[in-house]
C-alpha cells in the first residue's frame, strides 16, 4: 500500500469506522509521514490537539504500558507481573531522555492516549503508541498483508508498512482483568521509518 493510499484507509477509518479508533489512526497517519523529521512531527500532533507530557509518572506509565504490551506472553499470565517489573525499571532508565528532549511524549487532547517521538540507535526516527482502542483496526488495515494474530487476551500483528516497519499488541478485557493495578493503556503500536532519500531521517 502507498502512502497516499494508506493515509486514504486512515482517514476513512476515523471518519466511518468506530470512533475510538480516532486517535490511533491520527497517530499512524503522522507517524508514518517520512517528510516530517521529530520536531516537525511533535509540532504535527500539536496541530491536532496533543500536548507535551512533562510529568514523571506519567512518563513512566506511559513507557511501562507500552513495554509491557510488548514483552507479555500470551500463554503465561502468572508472569505478567514480573514482565510489568521489568519494563517498570526499563522506563525508569528512560526517564534522563525525557529530560534532556531526546524523547518527546505527547498525550492525545481527551488523555486516550499518547505518543512518544525518539531516534533508534541506527539513527531512525520511531513512534511509540499507546491507546485505550477497542482494538488493532488502524494497524490491520495499513497491514493488509499481514494476519492478525490472537492467542489468549492478545492480539499481534507486524509487517511492513509504507516505507516502515510496524508493530502493534493489544490487550482484551479479560487480560487487564489479571492485572492489579491496571495497566492505564491496553493497546500499543511501534513505528520504525525506513531511511529512504529524500526523507526526513
Amino acid at each position: 500500500m502507498t502512502l497516499n493510499g494508506a493515509a486514504t484507509a486512515l482517514a476513512t477509518s476515523a471518519l466511518l469506522g468506530i470512533p475510538a479508533h480516532a486517535e490511533m489512526a491520527t497517530a499512524l497517519s503522522l507517524c508514518l509521514e517520512t517528510t516530517l523529521d521529530i520536531p516537525a512531527r511533535a509540532a504535527a500532533f500539536g496541530k491536532q490537539g496533543w500536548s507535551t507530557v512533562t510529568d514523571e509518572s506519567e512518563l513512566l506509565e506511559i513507557h511501562t504500558s507500552g513495554a509491557t504490551l510488548v514483552a507479555l506472553d500470551a500463554l503465561e499470565p502468572s508472569n505478567w507481573s514480573e514482565t510489568r517489573a521489568w519494563a517498570t525499571g526499563i522506563s525508569r532508565e528512560l526517564l534522563p531522555q525525557f529530560e534532556t528532549g531526546s524523547i518527546i511524549v505527547l498525550r492525545s487532547p481527551y488523555f486516550h492516549s499518547a505518543v512518544a517521538l525518539q531516534r533508534n540507535l541506527a539513527g531512525l526516527q520511531t513512534c511509540l503508541y499507546v491507546g485505550n482502542d477497542p482494538g488493532l483496526g488502524p494497524v490491520a488495515e495499513i497491514l493488509d498483508g499481514s494476519i492478525l494474530r490472537e492467542v489468549g487476551p492478545i492480539q499481534r500483528i507486524r509487517g511492513d508498512g509504507p516505507k516502515s516497519l510496524i508493530s502493534a499488541n493489544f490487550l482484551d478485557d479479560a487480560g487487564r482483568d489479571l492485572f492489579d493495578p491496571p495497566l492505564r493503556y491496553h493497546s500499543e503500536f511501534s513505528v520504525v521509518l525506513d531511511r529512504q532519500p529524500g526523507d526526513m531521517q
